[in-house]
């Protein structure tokens, strides 16, 4: 037990001082919001670290979980389409700006299946790394009386991670899993309670990590948000 407290601490002092990090999105439902309406709100996320070190060819600890708060917006351009940004902050570094376009393709029986091309950035100027994210997740939700819904989907995502101090610091990975998460709306109030379960991969280097860190850490993050929708 106090070998898993001395990890924690390390863990935490790593995120506020050296982490770089990625959101997940918590808009992430097959169902669209109609033409010029909007959907706005708050959480928390748990995203994860796309900073690692780097020693010859091996990454050490990419990818480990990392509490975030999120804000988020998005309005409806048409039936099928959505437009979406938002913005994650992982304790006191620079925060993860992202910004999507949903695609719904299929609507009947109350299942509805869609697309959300995401692009997020984000950079930590204490230790000078920009990261520069591409995701590509696919959702299938099923709507239950018209205020609960079942949402289940996979996702891809490539990120490129560079110091833009040292040239030689540079390397990019992808990441690959499932995802679930119920909703509940109430008039106008809509709560998102989910979970990820992610891997990661890198083109380059072998991927190791600590012996201390447990399946949740590295490959699991849950997220709560409250949002408007009108």
């Amino acid at each position: 037990m106090k070998k898993f407290y001395v990890i924690f601490i390390l863990l935490i002092t790593t995120f506020l001082s050296s982490c770089t990090a990625v959101s997940l999105e918590p808009y992430r439902s097959a169902d669209t919001l109609g033409p010029l309406h909007f959907r706005g709100g708050i959480g928390f996320v748990g995203g994860f670290s796309s900073y690692a070190t780097l020693n010859n060819d091996t990454l050490l600890d990419l990818g480990i979980f990392v509490p975030m708060a999120s804000v988020f917006a998005g309005i409806g351009i048409s039936k099928n389409i959505d437009i979406y940004g938002s913005a994650s902050f992982p304790f006191i570094n620079d925060p993860v700006y992202g910004v999507g376009v949903k695609y719904k393709f299929f609507d009947r029986l109350g299942l509805k299946i869609a697309t959300i091309p995401t692009f997020k950035y984000s950079e930590n100027s204490v230790e000078k790394y920009k990261t520069y994210c591409a995701e590509l997740p696919f959702l299938f939700t099923y709507t239950f009386l018209n205020f609960l819904y079942l949402t289940g989907g996979i996702h891809t995502g490539y990120y490129n991670v560079s110091n833009y101090e040292n040239g030689n610091t540079s390397y990019d990975f992808v990441s690959y899993g499932i995802f679930v998460m119920p909703e509940v709306k109430i008039f106008n109030l809509r709560i998102s309670l989910g979970s990820d379960l992610r891997y990661y991969k890198s083109l380059k280097y072998n991927l190791v990590y600590s012996d201390g860190l447990n399946y949740f850490q590295k490959h699991i993050n849950p997220f709560l948000t409250v949002s408007f929708q009108f």
